[in-house]
């Protein structure tokens, strides 16, 4: 899993090199990474204001990674 939680870098490599690999992404919805990221098919989108939001989503996907 790679986990992209800045609020400010709108464009993050790893984001793409993962999608590459297979790998999901969480990551915050700020523009660039938001438009690399189907929310569900490869990763999974927070809000930007939710500080919680990316640990839970990271649970989520290590609880169901068959999703």
């Amino acid at each position: 899993m790679n986990v992209h939680t800045s609020v400010t870098e709108g464009w993050g490599l790893s984001t793409l090199e993962a999608s590459a690999a297979g790998t999901p992404t969480v990551s915050y919805d700020v523009l660039g990474v938001s438009d690399a990221i189907e929310d569900g098919i490869n990763g999974i989108k927070v809000k930007n204001d939710d500080r919680k939001g990316p640990s839970d989503a990271a649970f989520q996907i290590l609880n169901e990674p068959e999703k």
